[in-house]
């Protein structure tokens, strides 16, 4: 008896089947046989229904080891599970932080990054295991999670899961986000307006990050502010209002905006504030 469990089948030919030989025709079985010989069918080499049946089985899951291949260091790489005597991958499409999580800490390692729906570490070639997982933040190991096999349509090697996973866990990074990984070095890239263009974090043996560099604003507070005006305007009264910083010239973002915000810049530009709406202009 082959050591799958039934996990559903289908009469429509998703499988896309090119035989037109039948050797069985009206299966009917209990469920508990071992093999379909104990079942009852008939012998034949047509078939009167419209398509062959497509079953998809459930694989007895049993990770005895998780790893990491592909990538710059024991610490990054696309995601392999060992199942039985075989490796498989793990498809990305419907994975989130906890399952990540869990994935690293089936390693002894903790969370740093996830690489969501893309294969960035390279396709693996063997079968894909596990398409769906479910997990909570108190599993440490994988195999006490909830799984769902992979759906064709949904999952194939392109959307293997790539993951980072260090001794020194998850980064705070401010006004970045996350560039690459080589090794034991995370590199950021700064938000746009902040400088460097690029920082770098250590992971120390002690488990800590070392962060070498920050991001911080090219403009310094209060902004020298040149010039102010209206712009994409009805007539001279009304506008998007525009400022000119460093010879460049920006918006100004609505939040917190208010008729307080617009009695200063209507006063700036020698005009006084009309209380009757705020204007939204592209």
């Amino acid at each position: 008896m082959l050591g799958f469990n039934y996990w559903t089948y289908y009469s429509s030919n998703r499988l896309r089947s090119t035989s037109n030989l039948y050797h069985l025709d009206k299966l009917d079985c209990i469920g508990t046989e071992d093999h379909i010989n104990e079942c009852l069918y008939d012998v034949r080499q047509t078939c009167s229904s419209t398509y062959p049946i497509d079953v998809e089985c459930k694989y007895p899951y049993n990770i005895t080891e998780v790893r990491l291949v592909g990538g710059t260091s024991p610490y990054d790489g696309r995601v392999e599970v060992k199942i039985a005597d075989g490796w498989g991958t793990v498809c990305s499409r419907f994975i989130g932080r906890y399952d990540a999580d869990t994935l690293c800490k089936s390693m002894d390692l903790k969370f740093t990054h996830f690489f969501p729906n893309s294969s960035v570490y390279g396709q693996g070639t063997g079968d894909i295991y596990i398409g769906v997982i479910g997990c909570s933040a108190a599993n440490t190991h994988i195999n006490q999670c909830s799984f769902l096999p992979p759906e064709r349509y949904f999952c194939s090697h392109s959307y293997d899961i790539s993951l980072v996973c260090t001794p020194c866990g998850k980064v705070t990074i401010q006004f970045s986000s996350f560039d690459s990984f080589n090794g034991t070095v995370l590199t950021a890239k700064c938000d746009f307006g902040y400088q460097p263009e690029t920082i770098t974090f250590d992971c120390l043996e002690n488990g800590t990050w070392l962060q070498n560099d920050k991001c911080s604003s090219k403009y310094s507070y209060p902004l020298e502010i040149s010039d102010m005006k209206l712009v994409n305007r009805y007539g001279h009264h009304e506008g998007r209002v525009e400022i000119q910083v460093d010879g460049i010239w920006g918006t100004i973002c609505s939040n917190n905006f208010t008729i307080a915000e617009a009695t200063v810049i209507c006063q700036m530009i020698g005009l006084e504030y009309v209380p009757y709406h705020i204007l939204s202009l592209d």
